[in-house]
């Protein structure tokens, strides 16, 4: 089976430190690998070859995040709370590149932008999916009060755990529903009608 994967790594702190504003923030970096060929049956398996390997699996693209949660704990009024809470992700999404698209016919090289559009989507919506869990907990966080800043750190941290496999969850979920949809695109039946 064809797969785009993720990749995720998260690390967790929250940290007594200056205030900052409560916010999530994301980046995102792009990386390319040249694949070869002049028909997309070619183009394809060059795409198996060269592609990101995502947890032990061959893809045709990925995007790895890393996560880091900060802020500072206030005891105020008998109650402690996060305040200056701050998720920062980062994203790195490596995509194919062809390494000379003339060398594909005009109806190959349109069923090839075609995909790779949908690659690109598929991946950003990976992001969407992290933006959107992320934004999620900022709020779980920022209704915290407990009585210590003990007990405040540890609710607030055993959330981010939650969020992470959550989440996770719902990238593996989003994969699984986009596997058809990946096989019946233009260019994978023009991939495999080559292979019959």
């Amino acid at each position: 089976m064809t797969c785009l994967r993720r990749a995720m790594t998260a690390m967790i702190t929250l940290m007594l430190c200056a205030p900052a504003q409560a916010t999530v923030i994301s980046t995102t970096s792009y990386g390319y690998f040249t694949v070869n060929g002049s028909t997309p049956a070619q183009i394809f398996r060059s795409l198996l070859s060269h592609g990101p390997h995502v947890n032990h699996r061959q893809s045709i693209a990925s995007n790895a995040m890393s996560a880091i949660q900060d802020g500072h704990l206030k005891q105020s009024n008998g109650a402690c709370r996060v305040q200056g809470y701050t998720i920062k992700l980062r994203f790195v999404t490596t995509r194919p590149q062809i390494a000379n698209e003339q060398a594909l016919p005009p109806a190959d090289l349109r069923l090839w932008r075609q995909f790779y559009s949908f690659i690109k989507q598929h991946e950003d919506e990976h992001k969407q999916v992290w933006l959107n869990c992320a934004a999620a907990l900022e709020r779980r966080i920022n209704a915290i009060s407990a009585p210590s800043c003990g007990q405040t750190a540890a609710r607030a941290n055993a959330m981010w755990k939650q969020m992470l496999a959550t989440c996770d969850k719902e990238q593996n979920s989003f994969d699984s529903s986009q596997s058809a949809e990946l096989e019946h695109q233009p260019f994978m039946r023009r991939v495999r009608a080559a292979a019959d």
